[in-house]
């Protein structure tokens, strides 16, 4: 198992009411897979999680695809389409 940290940004965060979550996943775990077990934990989410031109998905600051191999310590970022990394 490897942890990652995930930060949620705008209205997702207040959607959820946090900032921060910390999940235990698989190791190779891409990132679309972590996408639906934050989707199976807030299923509010799942359209919005799913359709991914509604939101920006950024890992160690960078804009990865949804195939990015996930490694332990890695800090995920979810945020709409309006919020600009880096």
């Amino acid at each position: 198992m490897i942890k990652v940290k995930v930060v949620f940004i705008g209205i997702i965060a207040e959607a959820i009411g946090t900032h921060i979550e910390e999940y235990s996943i698989q190791e190779n775990t891409r990132l679309n897979e972590l996408l639906d077990v934050i989707a199976e934990k807030h299923p509010f989410l799942q359209e919005i999680l799913r359709n991914i031109p509604l939101i920006n998905t950024y890992v160690n600051g960078r804009h990865v695809d949804l195939n990015h191999v996930l490694e332990d310590n890695d800090e995920v970022i979810i945020a709409p389409p309006f919020f600009e990394g880096g």
